[in-house]
Order: structure tokens, then C-alpha cells, then sequence
């Protein structure tokens, strides 16, 4: 069974002359272990695509299939909640919440679970990523490395059987990078599947398969 299933996917944005297709009849599959990477010049649909697969963003045309379910056949909550369960995000921007400490953020997708074993997990989570240490500080005090290893501990900890990561790496040295794909490496060796849209050759090379996008399509 496929995690992720992409099948004939177009999206344009705009009308008329305006118009910019941003996706083109894309289909993509991912099966469990997958680490893929989509690398291609700003403006190609990487980001789209991205959003697309994670069910953020509604195709014009096609069907986007995460575990066999149809994302776009859901309703907006039931969706979300689809979302919640199966999918992990990583946003270049972290988007963590500023009034947070970094355990609360990390713990916040499990507190509709068990908060005390939500809480015993997230806390194994931070030490996984080098950041016991960090549990009570708030994003505002963390080095950009670490807001990263935050972000990724976060997607993570609901245990997700897909994650999406928008360019990682791009504001990384060579270390926290390293230590961001050898998780999401470990991530795809454990059985769930990576969908990462990158520039950066280090994110591209640690990938089991590397795609080139241009111009909404998948070469």
C-alpha cells in the first residue's frame, strides 16, 4: 500500500492572461520507506506540490490519496483531523507558537490525547534532538538550528506515517542539517514515507530518490 498517492494533479492560479499553472498533470507515489526529493528552481510548484499532498491545498484536477484515503473527498474538518493523525509538516519558517515554551509547542498536536503520556513522549522526543535542555525555553531564545530540531520534533511526535518538509535545510549549517535528514532518514527506515522540496544539494544527496521540477512538472 502506497502512503502517498498523487495521481494527474493540476493546479493553476489566476484567470485568463494571468493565469500560471503551477502544477501539470502530476503524479507521484509514495511507498513506506520512501525518502524523496524534489529539487527545481524557485517558482517550479515545488511548495504547491507540497501543500497539495498534505491536503492545504485543493487541486483544480486529480487525486491525492494519503493511506488510501482521498483527501479532497473529506470535508474541511474531517481533513484537518485526517491531517492531525497521518501527516507531519515542516515548514522552513518553523511556525512555532512564540508564547509557547519548546515542550509545550511539541506536545500541542498530542494534547487531545493522554496528556501525561503525551507529555512522557514529547519529552523523549526533545532528547532525541539534543533539546532536554531547551523543554522551557521559548522559540524567541533558540538558534535557528535548534527552532529547526524543534519544528521537526513537533511533526514528529504524533507519529505520523507521512512527512512533508519545505526546504529543511535551507537555514541550517552543515551540522543541524545533518542532524535534520539523519531523522528523517531514520523516519523512512522505521516504515513511514519523506516528501521533501529542496535547493540545497546536502538534502538532495542524503534522499533515496531525487525528482527535478520544472515548470510544474515532474522530470
Amino acid at each position: 500500500m502506497n502512503i502517498l498517492s498523487i495521481e494527474n494533479v493540476t493546479k493553476t492560479f489566476g484567470k485568463g492572461d494571468d493565469a500560471v499553472t503551477a502544477l501539470k498533470d502530476v503524479s507521484l507515489q509514495l511507498e513506506p520507506g520512501a525518502f524523496t526529493a524534489i529539487q527545481g528552481p524557485s517558482g517550479c510548484g515545488k511548495t504547491t506540490l507540497l501543500l497539495t499532498a498534505g491536503g492545504l491545498l485543493r487541486p483544480d484536477s486529480g487525486t491525492v490519496m494519503v493511506l488510501e484515503q482521498s483527501l479532497y473527498a473529506l470535508s474541511i474538518e474531517q481533513r484537518a483531523a485526517y491531517r492531525a493523525a497521518n501527516i507531519g509538516f515542516v515548514f522552513q519558517q518553523f511556525h512555532l507558537i512564540p508564547y509557547l515554551t519548546v515542550l509545550e509547542n511539541v506536545i500541542a498536536p498530542l494534547l487531545k490525547d493522554n496528556h501525561k503520556a503525551g507529555r512522557i513522549y514529547a519529552e523523549e522526543m526533545l532528547a532525541r534532538f539534543n533539546l532536554a535542555t531547551h523543554a522551557n525555553k521559548l522559540p524567541a531564545t533558540l538558534s535557528t538550528g535548534e527552532r529547526q530540531r524543534v519544528a521537526l520534533a513537533r511533526a514528529m511526535v504524533n507519529k505520523p506515517k507521512l512527512l512533508l518538509a519545505d526546504e529543511p535545510t535551507g537555514n541550517l549549517d552543515s551540522e543541524n542539517a545533518d542532524v535534520v535528514l539523519t531523522a528523517m532518514a531514520d523516519f523512512a527506515a522505521e516504515g513511514g514515507a519523506v516528501l521533501l522540496v529542496t535547493h540545497e544539494a546536502i538534502a538532495a544527496e542524503r534522499a533515496k530518490t531525487t525528482i527535478t521540477m520544472e515548470k510544474g512538472v515532474l522530470k
